[in-house]
């Protein structure tokens, strides 16, 4: 198999605090090639994530999931592929012992037939100050 180039890219979505402490990562990278014919062929990709415990302020935060969404998908000519990940994360101390705060997030890679790549995410905090939380997004 032929290429014209060999293609990565890495995305993660970061739920922080207030004081912009970490509280929650998750992180997927994709790897591909770009076929002599101008497909994109899918070479590899992996996930991680990560909770704080404890966070620098002192709460503790877990995962609660951690799946691939889905095999890679195709875009119609193989122009382009697709890999997501999805994860959620929970809390019992951010304020009060006994209401739990949740975050999750889900994150999407498209590599494209031209060697750039474009990126989705989405997220969501609920519970307990939930409205306290934001989200930021890193990219490699």
């Amino acid at each position: 198999m032929r290429t014209k180039g060999s293609y990565s890219a890495s995305v993660t979505v970061v739920t922080y605090d207030p004081v912009y402490a970490d509280l929650a990562r998750t992180s997927q990278s994709l790897s591909w090639a770009v076929l002599i014919d101008n497909t994109a062929a899918f070479s590899n990709r992996s996930k991680s994530v990560w909770a704080a415990n404890p966070s620098s302020l002192g709460t503790h935060w877990y995962v609660n999931q951690d799946y691939w969404v889905g095999s890679v998908s195709y875009a119609s000519g193989y122009q382009s592929l697709s890999s997501t990940n999805y994860a959620s994360y929970y809390n019992w101390d951010f304020q009060d012992n006994d209401q739990i705060t949740e975050a999750w997030h889900q994150v999407q890679i498209i590599g494209l037939n031209s060697g750039s790549y474009d990126y989705n995410y989405w997220f969501d905090h609920t519970g307990e100050y939930a409205n306290l939380l934001s989200v930021q997004v890193w990219l490699s």
